[in-house]
């Protein structure tokens, strides 16, 4: 199972039977999104708090990226237990399994190629 996510616009994920899924807050939400485009490395979890709940003391910012990891996780697809890979400190998502918008703009943007740029195009235009 794949997961196709729009950053893009508005936000929206979608399992691999398009049924869309619901994160119940907006942290959880970017810290997803986050992890979901820079998913080719793995993050510190002291990156992370810092990075979402810089303003607050750090052992609340640890048990608030703790919370919002375990609500990324129910949000998910239950065939997709293992997508949020925590270990040794660090965190990332399987990017085998999540296509991103963004991403493949990029990508396409990148390659210069005539149809890779019609798709960016497309995807620029699915916009609007």
């Amino acid at each position: 199972m794949s997961l196709q996510l729009k950053l893009l616009g508005t936000f929206e994920a979608r399992n691999g039977e398009s049924e869309q899924l619901s994160f119940p807050t907006s942290k959880a939400k970017g810290l997803f999104a986050y992890l979901a485009l820079e998913q080719d490395q793995p993050h510190s979890r002291e990156k992370l708090s810092n990075l979402f709940w810089g303003d607050i003391r750090d052992d609340r910012a640890r048990a608030n990226l703790r919370q919002a990891l375990t609500r990324v996780r129910q949000a998910l697809p239950a065939s997709m237990p293992d997508c949020v890979m925590a270990q040794n400190g660090t965190v990332q998502l399987d990017c085998r399994v999540i296509r991103i918008d963004a991403s493949e703009f990029e990508r396409c943007t990148n390659d210069q190629t005539i149809e890779s740029l019609e798709r960016a195009a497309a995807l620029y235009l699915e916009l609007f």
